[in-house]
């Protein structure tokens, strides 16, 4: 992921996201994402910016919890790709 591969099938990597966003209270049991958790995880730079991204890329509906948060973080960083070099967890 860290190389901009968002393509891959790797559930554990899917649910290694899920469990590092449910354990800092970024998601929910219920698989509902709490915006303002997500945007301390982040630079200050970029939180203002990613308030609107992270509300749109919330919305992504999966059945599986460890897809919502993979699909959640894909959204994000089609959008913002310089992520994955400013955030030490992905």
């Amino acid at each position: 992921m860290k190389a901009g591969d968002l393509e891959q099938e790797d559930q554990n990597l899917k649910c290694y996201l899920k469990c590092f966003m449910m354990r800092h209270g970024i998601l929910d049991k219920n698989a509902e994402v709490d915006v303002q958790r997500a945007l301390r995880h982040l630079p200050r730079s970029m939180q203002d910016s990613s308030k609107k991204l992270f509300n749109k890329c919330k919305s992504i509906q999966s059945d599986d919890p460890c897809d919502k948060a993979y699909n959640m973080i894909k959204c994000y960083v089609e959008h913002h790709p310089e992520i994955l070099q400013s955030v030490p967890f992905l």
